[in-house]
């Protein structure tokens, strides 16, 4: 009981990346039976890594769609998308919203889909199941180089997800006993063998998601 008020109180004062992630399952997210693995909670708040995120009633941060008057494009992608520890009006969704409206004239709307944690494969069941709602004419999905790891299990027990000693340990875990070859080798190696096989085929998943709606498809490398 002591250690777990101790650790409450660390965290609470200081802004730990692990720890804030787990505040962000426990409070933003809900785990599903499909390929996306966890989805947004609709009209959940909370503040994280120092700022207020706000997800809408479609499950996607803030803005919500209203009747379509131009052009829509829908952003899919991890926590880089979804903006993590950036407030919403400097994300690069809504940059590129005000950078083609200001300074290229046009009448368009860009709404954020990235949810943290999410990679190619989930990427391409969320374009599937979650893209029709803002009717795109454009899908643009955030790459990061991550993205070809497994679907990531999120925490769902009620001691894990309430405990910041179950949090911290699975820090412990993570940082100190997983992935002893280094992390080099271990993002290099999901890109060769079976591991490019895989991540191959959820790229053709998201290809075929996008036609599916009827949409264009971009892709933006994120460095």
């Amino acid at each position: 009981v002591v250690l777990e008020g101790l650790l409450a109180l660390v965290f609470t004062i200081h802004q730990d990346y692990d720890l804030e992630m787990w505040k962000y399952n426990r409070e933003l997210k809900r785990n599903v039976g499909d390929s996306r693995a966890h989805v947004h909670i609709p009209g959940r708040s909370a503040r994280l890594m120092g700022v207020d995120v706000h997800i809408n009633s479609m499950g996607f941060r803030e803005k919500e769609p209203g009747a379509k008057t131009g052009m829509r494009i829908a952003v899919f992608g991890d926590s880089f998308t979804l903006g993590w520890g950036v407030e919403e009006a400097n994300t690069y969704v809504r940059r590129l919203e005000q950078l083609l409206r200001e300074e290229c004239g046009l009448a368009v709307e860009v709404f954020n889909f990235g949810v943290g944690n999410y990679n190619s494969i989930q990427v391409a069941e969320a374009i599937r199941r979650q893209a029709s709602a803002v009717h795109p004419d454009l899908i643009l999905y955030g790459f990061y180089w991550n993205d070809a790891e497994p679907v990531q299990e999120e925490a769902d027990g009620i001691w894990e997800k309430s405990l910041y000693l179950s949090a911290f340990w699975r820090k412990v875990k993570m940082r100190v006993f997983s992935r002893p070859e280094g992390f080099l080798s271990y993002y290099g190696s999901l890109y060769e063998g079976a591991g490019w096989n895989s991540f191959a085929l959820s790229l053709e998943e998201i290809r075929l998601a996008t036609q599916e709606t009827g949409a264009e498809l971009a892709v933006a490398l994120l460095p």
